[in-house]
């Protein structure tokens, strides 16, 4: 019926130049009707923030601003400026997409804890990354991730009391690779580190990377990670770009290390397994015990190596970076150790490093200035609002539509005078002396529901790893090299290799 009426339209002269320009007309003004509508809603909600101005349609100026701002390393630095501009919360429109971001904590606090179940991962971030962080703990939301986060619980919250022996096992290994006189890719020796650890701890057996110098499954997760990072920029067009078509071969070396572990996970002897007190079991025994499909032993399995290792190999490599900018601080923390020990030789225990308040203050600045998990997204689940940003004076609450996406920046949050004092973009271990943040001024683990499950075992893993640095060497010297920037892919990284001499 409608094609027999423009076909008369056409044939009565109108002609489809006409046609065409009647249609665009009308989808121009439905767009206005909907846009207005969206914007009576906003404002029932609350007040807007400041917007940055953009003078390309869709802003695909600010898309390409951002774009360039990540692939330069620079991200930080532009969503910074940005805010010493425009107010702790402004807002940009970009490829047809409303994006807030956000450093102001109060914001926050509401996004991780007051206004918990108003934002959550969404399915774009789910449908994104569902190639390496699966329907795991990290990529899902409502009764699926609380069902995730309760079988990860028992063995991410507790300290196993072998855990810092088997660290030093590893340690040593790591400690050969150090110890050759020659400049070395810090953070290549300690993720591998960190993977042997993790694998050992949790999953029964290393990946021995160390030893073996390969480890396909860091460079699966490394590169699906970058992949999937410049899909997410891409916004709902990032979903039609598939893996299998930019990584394949990420994909693979990941799935075979998964089912090669799945597989040996459900050829466990439950009866053997039931009779090990539960403080005793592996992630891989309890989930066989469980009795979980495959998928969702795989699912488990890349949150934990991915939660437990990337955090930890990133803060150990950032304070091993302003330890060698800083070496009066390392001069003083190795003092500090040898006369508690008495000896390089002797690993510390937890009561020992727990007796050295510049080891603490060291790793908690170091978490300060490089959160590992520096940028995170959100996105509304409901029509809501975020407390404050909104107004001339950027002090109102801000309304918030269903799907809006939202940047909030701990790491930015955390550099501010209003919650670190003066100095606040320098890294000074000394500042921890007398001084305790506020509860969202500090959150180096995340806080509310998703607070980090392994906070506890991650930041001893931290703290004894720069012990032992401390401990076997004298001088940390960098070797030259680009100046050192934040690359952001899912976690805040270096942009560079750290290579470094150390020297006993």
């Amino acid at each position: 019926m409608l094609t027999n009426y423009f076909l008369q339209l056409t044939l009565s002269g109108w002609g489809w130049s006409k046609t065409l320009l009647a249609l665009s007309i009308a989808l121009y003004l439905a767009m206005l009707i909907v846009k207005s509508r969206a914007g009576n809603r906003r404002k029932s909600l609350g007040r807007e923030p400041a917007v940055i101005s953009t003078f390309a349609p869709l802003g695909i100026d600010l898309a390409w601003q951002a774009f360039r701002a990540l692939s330069g390393h620079t991200f930080y630095d532009w969503t910074r400026s940005l805010a010493d501009k425009y107010g702790r919360t402004f807002e940009m429109q970009m490829m047809g997409m409303r994006l807030i971001v956000t450093d102001e904590p109060q914001n926050i606090k509401a996004i991780m804890s007051s206004q918990f179940s108003d934002y959550g991962k969404g399915e774009l971030t789910h449908k994104i990354f569902e190639s390496v962080l699966g329907d795991s703990v990290f990529a899902t939301d409502g009764k699926e991730w609380l069902r995730n986060k309760a079988q990860l619980r028992p063995h991410l919250a507790r300290h196993r009391e072998d855990d810092l022996a088997k660290t030093e096992v590893h340690w040593q290994q790591a400690l050969r690779l150090l110890d050759l006189g020659l400049p070395v890719d810090i953070y290549d020796v300690i993720d591998r580190y960190q993977l042997d650890i993790v694998t050992d701890i949790y999953l029964g057996k290393s990946t021995a990377s160390l030893v073996t110098g390969t480890s396909p499954i860091r460079y699966a997760v490394d590169t699906l990670f970058r992949i999937n990072g410049f899909r997410q920029m891409l916004g709902k067009a990032g979903v039609y770009l598939s893996d299998k078509w930019l990584c394949p071969k990420a994909i693979r070396e990941l799935e075979s290390f998964l089912d090669s572990t799945v597989a040996q996970t459900l050829a466990l002897p439950i009866a053997n397994i039931e009779k090990k007190p539960v403080l005793e079991r592996n992630l891989v025994e309890s989930l066989a015990i469980q009795r979980l499909d495959a998928r969702n032993i795989k699912n488990q399995l890349i949150a934990v190596i991915i939660g437990a290792k990337d955090p930890t190999s990133i803060t150990i490599t950032w304070a091993v970076y302003e330890l060698a900018r800083h070496p009066e601080v390392f001069a003083e923390l190795r003092a500090q150790l040898l006369a508690t020990l008495g000896t390089s030789e002797r690993p510390p225990t937890r009561e020992e490093m727990s007796a050295i308040p510049l080891l603490r203050n060291i790793v908690l600045e170091t978490l300060r200035m490089y959160h590992p998990l520096g940028f995170n997204l959100r996105i509304a689940q409901k029509d809501t609002t975020l407390p404050r940003g909104g107004g001339p004076c950027g002090n109102e609450p801000i309304g918030v539509l269903k799907g809006t996406q939202i940047i909030y920046s701990v790491m930015s949050m955390q550099r501010r005078e209003e919650s670190s004092g003066p100095n606040s973009e320098t890294w000074n271990p000394d500042r921890w002396s007398g001084w305790t943040p506020g509860l969202w001024d500090f959150v180096p683990f995340n806080n509310g529901p998703r607070i980090c499950l392994g906070r506890a075992a991650g930041q001893l893993q931290v703290e004894y790893t720069v012990a032992r640095i401390a401990q076997e060497f004298s001088r940390i010297e960098l070797v030259e090299g680009e100046q050192q920037r934040i690359k952001l892919e899912l976690n805040t990284k270096m942009a560079y290799p750290l290579v470094c001499t150390m020297s006993r």
